[in-house]
């Protein structure tokens, strides 16, 4: 299964495993918590208790699918070891997702980053999501790890003194994400550059995973269909996109950096990617099955608390090897069908001109979840006929 995997996921490892800011064996950093917000204990002191301090966000789809896993954990192990799950956000924002989600462990935020920054390279607020870091009762840290790395065993050698130091994570790390660290170097150079243009279009071998960014002047997708390009780029859904046949199935190395467009981004970037594949686009009305999107009630939508622009990430449960859902951050309900109707294969639409931002946690497990989810916003999705356009790219 191929796994999709942020820049800045990517990035941070590289920085913060270059670092090496956390030393196993060693006294932890210090954990600066500025509110409690759920399944706060009685007696707030740290010292001499084993924690498990796991860092985590709303808009990680991976911490969100470890929850479950966590959840288990804390039932077994909860009166001796203090689970905390920090992040760096607003209570409002957490809170949003404790409705959503049930959470076992003692939740915190540091809005100060002061925690994030400590655990990470030490010079910025970012540090490697999910991660789990195990700290004994002398405050010495032990483990370093992803949440579903976690299990009875490991915290049961913490407990009697025998666990093996390990960062775990690095490991993890190094073997299965070695054919795309070299590429996200790659890319943050250009990134980096003064380079105000560039295109690359580079056929590659399908892989298990790959990197994507999309930003207001710079592009990436280390492993992409021109279908599923140019749908991005559309705003539209992946089976009204037709491309030549030797474009069906070849994927695609990706890189597009353009400073200034003379149009907005994503148009300049569609007309210099049809370009370069020598293409011709035509458009031709049609209508189709699918599911009409409705509002019933807009005041349960939740307008984003995320000034930092639009993002989604996949709801991995490591446990079961699966994405059972989807987190979205500031998105439109435009922009929010178009992904679920490529993210599930159901085509659901939306038309309208509401242009407002919203945040989401969507389970795509089937019809019926997608149909449970949206009711929690005040949303219903019909079956019927719906208008749409099909994009038609032939070879000139």
């Amino acid at each position: 299964m191929k796994r999709i995997l942020s820049f800045i996921f990517l990035l941070s490892v590289v920085q913060v495993y270059g670092q090496e800011n956390l030393n196993l064996g060693e006294k932890a950093p210090g954990i600066n918590i500025t509110e409690w917000i759920a399944n706060v204990p009685e007696n707030k002191d740290l010292d001499n208790k084993f924690k498990v301090l796991e860092f985590w966000t709303t808009w990680c789809g991976p911490c969100l699918g470890a929850v479950p896993h966590m959840n288990e954990l804390v039932k077994e192990f909860g009166d001796e070891i203090l689970f905390l799950s920090i992040t760096n956000e607003s209570s409002e924002k957490v809170n949003r997702t404790l409705k959503r989600m049930e959470f076992l462990s003692t939740v915190v935020t540091d809005q100060t980053s002061y925690t994030q920054q400590e655990y990470g390279d030490g010079k910025s607020e970012y540090t490697v999501l999910p991660m789990t870091v195990l700290i004994d009762d002398k405050n010495i840290i032990k483990w370093i790890g992803q949440p579903q790395m976690l299990d009875r065993d490991i915290l049961e050698s913490l407990l009697d003194g025998s666990i093996e130091e390990r960062n775990a994570f690095k490991n993890s790390v190094e073997e299965e994400y070695d054919d795309v660290l070299a590429f996200a170097k790659k890319v943050k150079r250009l990134k980096d550059s003064g380079m105000n243009y560039y295109l690359e279009l580079k056929k590659v071998e399908n892989s298990m995973n790959n990197i994507t960014m999309n930003s207001s002047s710079l592009y990436i997708n280390s492993n992409a269909s021109i279908k599923s390009l140019f749908s991005e780029l559309l705003g539209t859904y992946p089976r009204f996109i037709e491309v030549p046949e030797e474009y069906e199935t070849q994927q695609f190395e990706i890189i597009y950096k353009n400073k200034y467009p003379s149009i907005d981004f994503e148009t300049h970037f569609l007309i210099d990617a049809t370009n370069r594949l020598n293409l011709k686009w035509e458009k031709e009305e049609i209508i189709t099955e699918g599911y009409q999107l409705s509002i019933k009630d807009k005041s349960k939508l939740e307008k984003t608390l995320d000034d930092a622009g639009n993002g989604r990430s996949d709801i991995f449960n490591a446990s079961i090897n699966k994405v059972t859902g989807v987190n979205y951050s500031s998105y439109s309900l435009k922009e929010l069908t178009i992904d679920l109707s490529k993210t599930t294969r159901y085509l659901i639409s939306y038309e309208s001109n509401d242009i407002d931002k919203y945040d989401f946690t969507i389970e795509t497990g089937s019809i019926a979840d997608i149909k449970k989810s949206l009711e929690y916003y005040g949303i219903t999705i019909e079956l019927g006929d719906v208008k749409s356009v099909k994009n038609i790219f032939t070879k000139l």
